[in-house]
């Protein structure tokens, strides 16, 4: 039976395995930045520890996802550590970029805590009620913070359950809803959908039965119709 040993000391994570199967075993050193000597002295004794239980590698995340901001004694403090690691016959393992929590990036643009902003990201419902649904901020929609206004709806006429003729009538009939532009994109080049559409209100037509070129044409100019205020 094969047994893991967890030791936990000073920061560093040490995982030895008996038996075969684990021709890797590494210590997980996290926690220093290398800032002061004294941090040196305590890196190496767990390195010496990992190296005392057959360890044969150590996972360094001492501030390597910001290299070019380190100071002269903190390369020197690394190469202290490097050869710490060779004394006891372990191979140095950077972690180089930290995932999750890590705020390696932040030190680069502290900006970056905000987010990214996303603009003119589209989102696709299925129907005409999960539409509802969103317009309306109902069921798995609620909330406006997680849910925020179109600046434009593409809408096809023959979506199921709430039709798209229904549903541009109840858009357009809506006084929260009704200045949100709406371009109908359609498979249909029939004269009396393109009345129907102009008539209720829709902000453009599209056919498909226009072609892929003259499709493609179409929807890549859809900022046009747009608001500023969207």
């Amino acid at each position: 039976m094969k047994r893991i040993l967890l030791l936990a000391w000073l920061g560093g994570f040490v995982f030895q395995a008996s038996g075969a199967g684990y021709n890797d075993r590494f210590v997980w050193v996290f926690g220093w930045g290398l800032g002061k000597d004294s941090e040196v002295t305590e890196i190496s004794r767990v390195l010496e520890t990992a190296g005392q239980h057959g360890l044969n590698g150590a996972v360094l995340s001492s501030g390597l996802d910001t290299l070019c901001q380190q100071s002269p004694d903190y390369f020197r403090r690394l190469g202290e550590v490097k050869r710490a690691c060779e004394t006891n016959q372990l191979e140095l393992i950077p972690a180089i970029f930290s995932i999750g929590y890590g705020g390696g990036l932040l030190s680069h643009n502290r900006n970056l805590a905000e987010g990214l902003p996303v603009e003119d990201a589209p989102f696709v419902v299925r129907d005409g009620q999960e539409a509802m649904d969103y317009l309306y901020r109902r069921n798995k929609y609620a909330g406006a913070e997680g849910n925020p206004r179109p600046s434009l709806v593409l809408l096809d006429l023959n979506i199921p359950r709430v039709n798209g003729r229904e549903l541009l009538r109840i858009m357009k009939a809506d006084r929260g809803l009704k200045d949100i532009p709406v371009v109908v994109v359609s498979s249909s080049d029939r004269p009396e959908d393109v009345a129907f559409a102009q008539e209720h209100g829709a902000t453009a037509y599209i056919s498909k039965a226009s072609g892929f070129d003259a499709l493609k044409a179409a929807l890549s100019n859809l900022q046009q119709y747009t608001r500023p205020d969207h």
